[in-house]
């Protein structure tokens, strides 16, 4: 269960369930799947997704927010948790 990516298809899924959301949102999903419960800084995030830090934490706000949104309508039991403000993980709940 959970979210969880198939490198070889590269397709994402909830629950078995594919979904499709915006590239960006997906990078995150991607990085955060690989790595279940890994601390990411926002640094190495931003590096991840636009390829440098950002100036404004406004676009990545919002990557996580859409990201947070889209598991908590398809996987209530997985989220992203904020640590100390400096960066996020993926917890999935058994």
């Amino acid at each position: 269960g959970g979210l969880h990516y198939n490198a070889h298809r590269h397709e994402l899924s909830i629950n078995g369930q594919a979904i499709h959301p915006q590239p960006k949102v997906a990078q995150l999903l991607i990085l955060l799947a690989r790595h279940p419960g890994k601390f990411h800084s926002h640094q190495v995030i931003e590096e991840a997704l636009w390829g440098e830090i950002q100036n404004n934490s406004d676009k990545l706000r919002q990557v996580i927010y859409q990201a947070r949104k889209l598991l908590a309508q398809h996987s209530p039991g997985c989220g992203i948790v904020t640590v100390h403000g400096n960066g996020i993980r993926l917890e999935m709940k058994s």
